[in-house]
């Protein structure tokens, strides 16, 4: 039988080696060691990814009471999701953007009065 030839493991452990340059300690020099945490890293930033669904959908619900709180005494965040369901649809993303903006007083004047 004849004996395998390993013609690309060099470029196998080099483009894995390549992608962990920035590790720390043997993370990024030894071939195994760097293999599992870049399979780590992976993981880490898929969740990572959704987490940060969940962080900037907080922020926006946070600006958008804020600026009720502030313009508009007598009405709370609550208030304001209940109303827009009745009449149009309308993501928080959507509502963050239009606080930053100056439509804001408009668009309170149109929805809620």
């Amino acid at each position: 039988m004849t004996r395998a030839k390993r013609t690309n493991v060099k470029s196998r452990h080099k483009k894995i080696l390549n992608k962990t340059k920035g590790f720390i300690g043997r993370r990024k020099s030894c071939y195994r060691i760097a293999k599992q945490a870049y399979i780590k890293s992976l993981i880490y930033s898929r969740r990572d990814r959704r987490r940060r669904h969940s962080i900037l959908r907080r922020n926006n619900i946070t600006k958008i009471n804020y600026f009720l709180r502030r313009k508009f005494q007598n009405i709370t965040y609550s208030k304001l999701i209940f109303n827009i369901s009745k009449k149009t649809i309308l993501n928080r993303k959507i509502l963050c953007e239009i606080i930053n903006k100056d439509y804001a007083e408009a668009f309170y004047k149109k929805l809620l009065l």
